[in-house]
């Protein structure tokens, strides 16, 4: 990820006041790819995960894999989703009535916190 970012291939999200590039968090056993949503950033990431089962020899359970659309078309997160063989979720909340999408403000929020716990 972090060469194919390097090389200008993969466009990574920036984000906060200091425009801190994510690609990648990872948990114990899952990992959270944020991209830029485009096209040629679902293609990459599937090449690198293809290689990556090819040269690990591990394999994603793409029944539990999930691409989540934040402040996206939902036809375009389908058709991402379909391109990467996984299920769809929107991360919506209900505010006032009215459905509001979660866009860049909880990765900011997920940006400070994670900053908290740095040494």
């Amino acid at each position: 990820m972090r060469e194919a970012e390097s090389k200008g291939i993969l466009e990574v999200m920036k984000v906060g006041k200091w425009k801190i590039k994510i690609s990648m968090l990872q948990f114990v056993d899952d990992n959270m790819f944020v991209l830029r949503t485009c096209n040629k950033n679902i293609l990459v990431l599937k090449t690198i995960l293809c290689y990556f089962q090819l040269a690990s020899g591990f394999k994603f359970n793409c029944e539990k894999s999930i691409v989540v659309g934040m402040g996206m078309n939902r036809l375009q997160l389908l058709r991402y989703a379909d391109l990467l063989k996984y299920n769809t979720m929107t991360i919506s909340f209900t505010c006032l009535g009215v459905e509001e999408i979660i866009g860049r403000k909880i990765l900011e929020g997920m940006v400070t916190k994670t900053r908290k716990r740095l040494p």
